[in-house]
């Protein structure tokens, strides 16, 4: 019996939702990705930043689009982590994808107040540099010795957010 193409689709969602579900479960992952990359990146507001001269402070690195319902969840955290701790030297960076809308993520950086430098990854340089970023939200915390210390598929959780806030503070109390 032939399959129908309803049920093709529904069996090519299934398999879609495993695969993105086997991903969620174990946030954590390597990646591939040991040593942060070399890149310069430029802010909206024209500021230049350059990963490797932030080595000796932990950075989060943050990719989102504005249509993502999990980014926009997570950015009040780290909106909070950054109010409490760039004082103690985080650095963050939130990065737009290429395929956002620039006036969209400018609305929405001024809408939200993120207090952070927030890059627009308009040829998606950016991206490709940490590993050919498609899905968001996708989180990466940079130690001060220019290691990519864990990332995050998807949303973290509340339990995640804790462990990663008492590593960023482990890490600004040994530096």
């Amino acid at each position: 019996m032939a399959m129908t193409w309803k049920r093709k689709y529904s069996l090519v969602t299934l398999v879609c939702c495993l695969l993105l579900l086997s991903l969620v479960r174990q946030p954590w992952s390597g990646w591939g990705l040991v040593r942060a990359p070399v890149l310069q990146m430029q802010t909206l507001d024209g500021e230049r930043i350059d990963l490797a001269a932030l080595r000796g402070k932990p950075v989060l690195v943050s990719f989102w689009h504005s249509y993502c319902s999990s980014c926009m969840r997570e950015m009040p955290h780290l909106a909070a982590w950054y109010r409490e701790l760039a004082p103690a030297g985080l650095r963050m960076v939130g990065v737009a994808m290429s395929y956002d809308d620039l006036t969209r993520v400018q609305l929405l950086r001024a809408k939200r107040q993120i207090p952070y430098p927030v890059v627009f990854d308009r040829a998606g340089e950016v991206a490709r540099a940490f590993g050919q970023i498609q899905a968001t939200p996708m989180t990466f915390l940079i130690a001060p010795d220019g290691t990519v210390a864990r990332n995050q598929v998807g949303p973290m959780s509340e339990e995640t957010r804790r462990q990663v806030h008492a590593q960023i503070v482990d890490m600004l109390s040994a530096g």
